[in-house]
């Protein structure tokens, strides 16, 4: 695995940690609250994209349980198709098919963070959103994210 491939599944891992907290409330809440439908479409645009870019031919050879070309084509109606979402889909996506590409790229981000060198910082997650209260809202988040200062090791169930 490369460097830049690294750097994709750390997003990939990011944006499914970030789903799995912004649909805690279950279904009723995020059919009413468009926010977290906003957020959690364009954590999975981002999936969709790193897909994409990792190579979704060579991931169907690895791993053909995943259903990769659905989760490259998705990120293409929720960018393009907007206004023809399916908020039911998103949530069922996000509720029930992530789990099976979280397993398939846990392994890869363990192994890769095993022999990454500790001082590569854009490897690491920035911690969760609570423990860094205190700070103006949007501030050093959207700094310290980017260049991924803060680290902490992603929980993964």
């Amino acid at each position: 695995m490369t460097r830049d491939s690294a750097v994709l599944l750390r997003h990939i891992m990011l944006c499914l940690a970030r789903i799995s907290e912004y649909t805690t409330e279950g279904r009723e809440a995020f059919l009413r609250d468009t926010k977290t439908q906003d957020a959690v479409i364009r954590n999975l645009e981002i999936i969709g994209q790193a897909v994409r870019d990792l190579g979704v031919d060579e991931l169907v050879r690895e791993f053909p349980s995943v259903r990769w070309l659905q989760i490259a084509g998705m990120r293409n109606v929720l960018a393009h198709q907007y206004l023809g979402v399916d908020i039911s889909l998103v949530w069922k996506v996000a509720d029930f098919e992530l789990s099976q590409l979280r397993d398939a790229v846990k392994p890869f981000w363990t192994a890769w963070m095993q022999v990454a060198n500790p001082g590569d910082h854009l490897l690491h997650l920035p911690p969760p959103r609570r423990a860094r209260m205190g700070r103006a809202p949007g501030s050093e988040d959207r700094v310290s994210h980017s260049i991924g200062i803060e680290s902490t090791t992603i929980q993964m169930s």
